[in-house]
């Protein structure tokens, strides 16, 4: 059976900071949707929320964990490869890591079992565009550098996101909405949920 991290709650990100916006401790337990049947983990209700809440807090976790010295920033990239590659990732070792760090934090999320495909990465095979994008979602920018971040909050003329590979750090960012194109995650948990139900 499919094990989900996904939580109960909602997360948003202001400032460099997931918050969980009206999920106090003794909320973010008790949110559980009442949806019926719906797939359980660790006696909470999963839901599209609760997974995207878990992709915000992975991409949290991981930039305040996120070492200062160069040497160890090496070691976490060469993981991050490692974890999205099926098979050897060393030849990815010297490439850029921002959307690997996106697809990683889907991963730790358990939103998905997908790897990154060279050539081709993620989001045109698992995720669809979206005008509307949902904490969670991807942020993709063409140019110049095909950079992909975490999408952590929504208003509707900005957006948040915590970016990968900024360069060799990740950093919490704020952007107008018509600067990225954005992939919705939600295939990946439509996926997900399924394979929690079976």
């Amino acid at each position: 059976m499919y094990r989900a991290r996904a939580r109960a709650g909602c997360a948003s990100s202001a400032r460099g900071s997931v918050r969980a916006r009206g999920c106090g401790k003794q909320a973010f337990h008790s949110r559980a949707k009442a949806v019926s049947p719906g797939p359980i983990f660790g006696g909470m209700q999963a839901t599209e929320e609760s997974f995207r809440a878990a992709v915000c807090e992975a991409a949290e976790e991981a930039r305040l964990a996120w070492p200062a010295e160069p040497d160890r920033q090496r070691t976490r990239i060469h993981a991050i490869w490692d974890s999205v590659i099926d098979g050897p990732a060393s030849g990815m070792y010297d490439k850029a890591w921002c959307g690997a760090f996106a697809l990683s934090c889907l991963r730790d999320a358990q939103v998905t079992r997908a790897f990154w495909v060279p050539g081709i990465g993620f989001c045109e095979r698992y995720c669809t565009h979206t005008n509307t994008p949902r904490p969670g979602d991807i942020a993709y920018f063409d140019q110049p550098y095909q950079h992909h971040a975490v999408v952590t909050y929504v208003d509707s003329d900005n957006f948040d996101t915590i970016d990968g590979n900024q360069p060799g750090i990740m950093r919490h960012k704020r952007r107008p909405m018509h600067s990225a194109r954005f992939y919705s995650i939600s295939p990946m948990i439509d996926r997900a949920l399924e394979e929690m139900r079976k």
